[in-house]
């Protein structure tokens, strides 16, 4: 890859990065679709967006937690149903056809419009520390199938944990982010966990990866995480709660295409 090239590739990827931690989503999706629609080879793709995911929710995890929008009682019982499952998802990723993503893009379509109308999550005036604490057994059930569905796509689960947080009223918009982004960063690295790509890198023995480490992907890494810095900075502590939600729903939407037609 021409240097200008990996240049280009490192801002979009930056520009993705700031937009999704906004929301508090570490952009796999987004990550995936750049290097495809760029070029980048099939067999690099998902561990790269991946490690890019834990490289913008672990930023993110700190900046949400220091503006006070996490929530330990709301985060534990989906991630521990979860983590694992991404770790199974992914194992099985290469089992399932194309169906699923269709299926999956509905689900994040249907999400997106229903958080744009009026009247979601929390009621108004109602706040953070107030909000309703989902039942143990359901937060486990969705976390299951939050995780497995993860796995399969190569995400962090953040695009389906953040708007049923929010339309379950179980968290406002700046709250939902705030779990989310632990979240992603867990199933993350318990999705790389179980690509065998992981363990080529961590040897030194993955023949189309090692050759760039030192620019490329590097560089790339720089880029995403100062664009989920500074994303997660401004979604935590400056973005109104109303256009938080407009962002999740857009972000929602470039996932759903990417699922759909990418």
């Amino acid at each position: 890859m021409e240097e200008g090239h990996w240049v280009l590739v490192g801002f979009a990827l930056g520009l993705g990065a700031l937009l999704y931690s906004s929301v508090g989503h570490g952009g796999a999706s987004a990550y995936i679709a750049i290097l495809g629609l760029l070029g980048v080879g099939a067999d690099r793709i998902p561990v790269l967006a991946l490690c890019f995911n834990v490289v913008v929710a672990s930023i993110g995890t700190i900046n949400y937690y220091r503006a006070g929008a996490f929530r330990w009682s709301l985060f534990w019982p989906f991630a521990l149903a979860s983590v694992p499952m991404a770790f199974a998802g992914r194992l099985f990723a290469s089992q399932f056809g194309t169906g699923l993503k269709f299926v999956l893009g509905l689900v994040l379509v249907a999400a997106a419009f229903r958080m744009c109308l009026p009247q979601t999550g929390i009621p108004e005036g109602q706040t953070d520390k107030e909000a309703r604490i989902p039942p143990f057994w359901i937060a486990v059930i969705f976390g299951i199938l939050i995780g497995f569905l993860s796995g399969l796509a190569g995400v962090g689960g953040g695009i389906f944990l953040s708007p049923l947080l929010v339309v379950g009223g179980w968290a406002t918009p700046r709250v939902a982010s705030g779990v989310s982004a632990p979240f992603i960063l867990l199933n993350s690295l318990s999705g790389l966990m179980a690509m065998p790509a992981w363990e080529a890198i961590a040897k030194g023995t993955f023949p189309e990866l090692t050759p760039v480490l030192g620019i490329p992907i590097l560089f790339w890494a720089f880029c995403v995480l100062i664009g989920g810095g500074i994303g997660s900075f401004l979604g935590s502590r400056r973005f109104n709660p109303v256009w938080l939600k407009r962002l999740l729903a857009l972000v929602l939407l470039v996932a759903a295409y990417k699922l759909l037609i990418a």
